[in-house]
């Protein structure tokens, strides 16, 4: 019983990198390595073991208010890992703007192999070539779920669901704004966060998840 005038404090709400399902999860508000002042080295892990490097200082991307933002040319690759499928990566992004072309807001690290990408002035699509279509405004920010299984697949942009066919293609690392090994294409896109799980996250743990990471992104 709750002695008379005694009040408990309240609970906060889990960062979504304290979700028990989430195995790696990069803040663009924590661990961001600069050179220049704004330009990313490397995006570390707030939790997992990967950092999101480059090397190059013209392909590198820029970050402010703990956002960070491609566009042509600039991009950045994880080390090795394995996202064998089932699994499920997200996040919350912006594409800033759209060239005529299939930009890539990231890849596994081989060309189409875990690709989500904008292929319209509206339209964005997970896994390459599947039905897994959603619409959403350039310049927009969005909360983002893509689960990579098989044809029990589902791509979640805030709360709208479609499900489809991803195909059976594994993926290993991430490669964050062009196809995977692959200089064109560029997603030209900003990122307060990113998240991957190595499973089939439920409905309810993808919502949660999302709900998380737009929470910290302050959209």
């Amino acid at each position: 019983v709750r002695p008379p005038g005694l009040i408990l404090p309240r609970r906060r709400p889990l960062e979504f990198w304290e979700l028990d399902w989430v195995t790696e999860a990069w803040c663009g508000r924590q661990n961001v390595s600069v050179t220049g002042g704004t330009k990313v080295t490397d995006w570390a892990g707030i939790k997992g073991l990967y950092t999101l490097s480059q090397g190059t200082d013209a392909n590198r991307m820029t970050i402010a208010n703990g956002i960070i933002t491609g566009g042509a040319s600039k991009w950045m690759d994880s080390g090795a890992f394995a996202r064998n499928q089932p699994y499920t990566i997200g996040g919350v992004a912006r594409f800033d703007s759209f060239a005529a072309e299939n930009g890539y807001l990231l890849d596994g690290l081989s060309v189409n192999t875990g690709a989500i990408l904008i292929t319209s002035s509206t339209g964005i699509t997970a896994a390459f070539g599947s039905n897994l279509n959603q619409t959403i405004a350039v310049g927009t920010p969005f909360g983002y779920a893509a689960c990579f299984n098989g044809a029990s697949s589902y791509f979640i942009i805030d709360t709208m669901t479609v499900s489809g066919n991803a195909g059976a293609t594994n993926a290993s690392g991430i490669s964050l704004g062009r196809p995977g090994g692959t200089n064109s294409n560029y997603g030209r896109a900003s990122y307060w966060n990113l998240w991957f799980a190595n499973s089939a996250l439920s409905a309810a743990n993808a919502a949660q998840t999302i709900a998380a990471s737009k929470r910290r992104a302050g959209v």
